[in-house]
């Protein structure tokens, strides 16, 4: 397998800093905060960090579209599964890591990232790998769309 030169064939993109955020929705806009351009790209990998939720805190990201980047749609089978902290430690998603990969090539030019921060604060960031070639392997994701 020949090597890749990772210089030219991967971009590396913020979509949400390292932060705690309040319950709030946070929807992608036209500056493209909660955005990045896929143009020129095959498959962009998203990788959602958590760190420690508070006391019930839920976050449900959502992966849109849009060819303007100021009208969003959702990406169908682009909802992660909801990460949640349980306080009576049953089940604890969160101070996690999950990501999805998404092929580019049939989508619009913009792919955004929609959060919902629920009932408390989640601390949480958001990042995309954008390639400019075909990654197919047996890695299996969180979501792949």
């Amino acid at each position: 397998m020949p090597l890749i030169d990772f210089a030219t064939a991967v971009k590396s993109e913020m979509v949400y800093k390292s932060a705690g955020y309040a319950v709030n929705t946070y929807n992608p806009t036209s500056g493209l905060d909660y955005a990045f351009d896929g143009r020129g790209y095959y498959e962009a990998v998203i990788i959602v960090n958590c760190g420690m939720f508070s006391s019930n805190g839920t976050l449900a990201i959502t992966l849109q579209e849009s060819s303007d980047a100021s009208a969003w749609t959702d990406l169908p089978g682009g909802a992660f599964p909801v990460i949640a902290q349980d306080p009576s430690g049953a089940q604890v998603d969160d101070n996690a890591q999950y990501y999805c990969r998404v092929n580019l090539f049939d989508k619009k030019r913009y792919i955004g990232v929609k959060s919902d921060v629920a009932t408390q604060r989640a601390t949480f960031s958001v990042a995309a790998l954008l390639l400019s070639y075909d990654t197919n392997n047996s890695d299996t994701p969180s979501l792949s769309i």
